[in-house]
């Protein structure tokens, strides 16, 4: 029975006898490629994409948008219009949701409303 050592040692010099294979596969597969690329007239450039597929993002994924299916009631919500603003650099909030650090410790928010004129 082989030692664990001995066995290890074949295997080292299996994958050094199966990664020169391998090279040697390669180049005849390149080849062959190539060949089959100059007999149809096909650039590197028509092997890439024509457009690459766009990104959904998840909350539309969730909806099954871009899967042939219409968005659903929750893909389709709006953002809603703004309702408080931060007078120092002009932020805005809608009213929903958790609120920003810049309102969040206001006693009165009447101070951050938007004028609805």
């Amino acid at each position: 029975m082989p030692t664990y050592q001995e066995l290890k040692s074949k295997a080292g010099e299996l994958l050094k006898q199966a990664e020169k294979v391998r090279k040697k596969e390669i180049r005849a597969v390149i080849s062959e490629i190539r060949a089959m690329m100059s007999a149809y007239d096909i650039a590197v450039d028509d092997l890439q994409p024509q457009s690459r597929r766009k990104r959904v993002p998840k909350a539309a994924a969730k909806a099954g948008v871009g899967k042939g299916r219409k968005p659903k009631a929750a893909a389709r919500r709006s953002v809603g219009k703004p309702k408080y603003r931060n007078p120092e650099n002009g932020a805005t909030w809608t009213g929903r949701g958790k609120p920003p650090n810049w309102i969040k410790d206001a006693k009165n928010r009447d101070a951050f409303l938007i004028n609805q004129a």
